[in-house]
């Protein structure tokens, strides 16, 4: 390598140098003047909106029929496997032909024990 070429490199490497510490000092600044404490606590912030508990949601009427749908499944066939879209097509069947009352539903499910 020629000397022009070296010089050149370490003009480089010296420049890249002075902007690490310039880069440096603002970021010290920065902290000083409480901004990264202001993104931390934002940050915190989320995480813990993120990990709030979630409630599970309670019975509807839909699914209050659809565990009836599916005890009278297994009790027809005691030994078999129900599977969710086999119960959801006898629900679908059901409800077409007019075996779902919605007002007798909601009615159980008035009935139920909050939680």
């Amino acid at each position: 390598m020629s000397a022009s070429k070296i010089t050149a490199l370490e003009n480089r490497v010296a420049e890249l140098e002075k902007r690490l510490t310039d880069m440096e000092k603002h970021l010290a600044d920065l902290a000083v003047t409480g901004v990264l404490n202001k993104v931390e606590t934002i940050i915190n912030d989320n995480e813990k909106l993120n990990n709030k508990a979630k409630a599970k949601r309670g019975p509807t009427a839909w699914s209050l029929f659809l565990k009836h749908v599916t005890s009278e499944m297994k009790a027809a066939n005691p030994d078999g496997k129900l599977k969710l879209p086999e119960i959801s097509a006898e629900a679908k069947k059901r409800k077409d032909s007019g075996g779902y009352d919605e007002a007798h539903w909601k009615d159980m499910l008035s009935k139920l024990p909050s939680a």
